[in-house]
């Protein structure tokens, strides 16, 4: 059911590891659904899993690339055709945000596998 994760925190690590495009960050930055989208796609190909779950976004304590603390980005991604990507603003506070955004990636994960 699980085959693995990639951690990329820094824009390097999501360039080298999971092959994010250096143009996507630079136009749209670390903090964004452009950024999410290709983390995902590119985990679910690096992986070769059926699906794939991205998170990009400020835990906090301090702003990001003008994004409050507390700003998410999820992406679950099954193909070019199938996935959602939104934004959330989580309460600021670090463990909160990353709690909270786990909670609705699996909120997701569970819907599309119910209904497929």
């Amino acid at each position: 059911m699980f085959k693995g994760s990639i951690i990329s925190y820094s824009n390097e690590t999501k360039t080298q590891l999971l092959g994010v495009k250096e143009a996507t960050l630079s136009s749209f930055g670390a903090v964004s659904k452009e950024t999410a989208i290709e983390m995902a796609k590119q985990a679910k190909d690096k992986l070769r899993t059926d699906l794939a779950v991205s998170f990009t976004g400020v835990a906090g304590p301090e702003p990001l690339e003008g994004h409050e603390a507390g700003t998410v980005f999820i992406c679950l991604y099954y193909d070019e055709a199938h996935y959602r990507v939104e934004r959330f603003s989580f309460v600021n506070h670090r463990e909160l945000t990353r709690t909270r955004a786990v909670k609705k990636a699996l909120e997701w994960l569970y819907y599309f596998l119910e209904s497929n």
